[in-house]
């Protein structure tokens, strides 16, 4: 009988472009694109310049190698892996799995990386991404509720295993080694959520540090490295470990190459929590169609649901500032209550008066009747109780590749490209089965070209 992680490497290494459904290859395409536009808008990014310098200074490469996208120096694919995926992720807008985990700013960054240096193809890359995904989501589904309940961060826990199979998948590795390299990864996985009472930096530095052992993982199987096979579901294996129970193993496969895990995948229309995405959605509509007077209002309800409200864990919250509540949430609704809105300026804004007075007036509960990624909001004036409400978050937050263009498109003034490139690089991902090279999609990035 086979383990999982060999269950994972036969599934990773018979992908192909051909044996995947459209749907599938669009949004990898897409998640791509968004993965990409995401990092250049935030060029600002304090992290981001942290990870690029402490990697230059010890990884630089006169050529070849692979470019950071932050100011597009040559480094080694894991250097670049490291500094992209921070990148990826210090917006606070990156790709999302449910509410706890984010694979993109893992899988994106080490397959650019192994293939630029490579010189692969867009034919290559596609089914890299997809494999990412599907490992981690196959992985995740059950078990990151477990994962985060445990005090684990979820993200960091699963991303690198989902950089080894994509990276795995990318170089051609046969699947006793592809399940070598995810074992490894099971063992080198980590990330705890202490940074998120804190309020400090590792965030964004553990989903760069998952993509660079991604590449180390499969470096490793690729030498002919030999991983436990138990690796996952074993007594001391990584579910006993990080979710505390073997009771869903055998979900992670049983739907491999049926229920793609990719097609799950949101995306945030804006740089905050992906818990805090769906009520601070339905604060601006109600905002904008009723046209609220922030004045006015004297009472904020927002219901979540209870596992989301409660992040990172009941009994874990005891320094959060009243914009932190509920992941963000009371700063994304109050901003959306205000202006109609939530940009990334107005999320980070805490002396806005117009906004920390209706803080103030704001309580987040969980409500086992919310599903997860969605909420209800009850507002209360001296005229009127407004009330709204997300059903289905998940789907109001799952992008076309057209909605995803949209979205960029509108990213594109904080970015440090013109909108000429960006519609060069829109173009190169839509099309990335006919890329001949990736290299030109990074010259695009880092502005290279103009």
């Amino acid at each position: 009988m086979e383990t999982i992680a060999q269950e994972l490497g036969k599934f990773v290494s018979g992908i192909t472009v051909d044996n995947l459904p459209p749907d599938v290859i669009a949004k990898a395409k897409s998640c791509l694109l968004y993965g990409l536009s995401i990092a250049m808008a935030a060029h600002e990014s304090r992290q981001g310049q942290i990870a690029e310098t402490a990697m230059i200074e010890s990884e630089t490469l006169p050529q070849g190698g692979s470019t950071t996208i932050l100011n597009g120096k040559r480094t080694t694919p894991g250097a670049a892996a490291f500094a992209n995926g921070v990148l990826f992720q210090s917006r606070g807008q990156s790709d999302a799995y449910g509410t706890m985990a984010h694979f993109g700013p893992a899988v994106i960054p080490a397959v650019l990386a192994m293939a630029e240096e490579n010189d692969f193809s867009g034919l290559k890359i596609l089914p890299a991404l997809v494999a990412g995904y599907e490992v981690a989501g196959a992985l995740a589904k059950d078990h990151i509720r477990l994962t985060v309940e445990r005090g684990w961060r979820g993200s960091p826990t699963y991303d690198v295993m989902a950089a080894a199979a994509a990276s795995a998948k990318l170089l051609g590795l046969d699947a006793d080694r592809t399940a070598n390299a995810i074992g490894f990864a099971a063992c080198f996985s980590f990330g705890n959520v202490e940074c998120n009472i804190a309020r400090t930096m590792e965030t964004q530095f553990q989903l760069g540090l998952s993509a660079r052992n991604g590449l180390l993982c499969t470096a490793i199987a690729k030498q002919q490295g030999r991983a436990a096979p138990t690796a996952i579901e074993g007594k001391a294996g990584f579910l006993n470990l990080f979710a505390g129970t073997t009771e869903f193993a055998n979900n992670i496969t049983a739907g491999l190459g049926k229920e793609f895990e990719i097609l799950k995948v949101t995306f945030k229309r804006y740089p905050t929590s992906m818990i805090a995405q769906s009520p601070t959605y339905i604060a601006a509509r109600l905002a904008r169609q009723e046209r609220i007077q922030a004045e006015t209002i004297e009472e904020i309800v927002v219901e979540l649901d209870p596992f989301e409200a409660e992040y990172p864990g009941p009994g874990r919250r005891q320094n959060e500032e009243l914009a932190d509540r509920g992941a963000g949430t009371a700063q994304g609704v109050a901003a959306a209550l205000v202006y109609g809105q939530a940009s990334r300026s107005l999320l980070r804004k805490r002396d806005d008066a117009r906004i920390n007075r209706l803080l103030e007036r704001m309580a987040i509960k969980g409500n086992d009747a919310v599903l997860p990624q969605c909420a209800r909001l009850s507002v209360r004036t001296p005229q009127r109780l407004y009330l709204d409400e997300m059903k289905d978050g998940s789907r109001n937050h799952v992008f076309s590749f057209a909605d995803t263009v949209d979205l960029v498109r509108d990213l594109q003034p904080e970015m440090r490209i013109g909108a000429a490139t960006l519609e060069k690089i829109i173009e190169i991902a839509n099309g990335l089965e006919q890329a001949k090279s990736i290299r030109p999609l990074m010259m695009l990035v880092t502005g290279r070209d103009n």
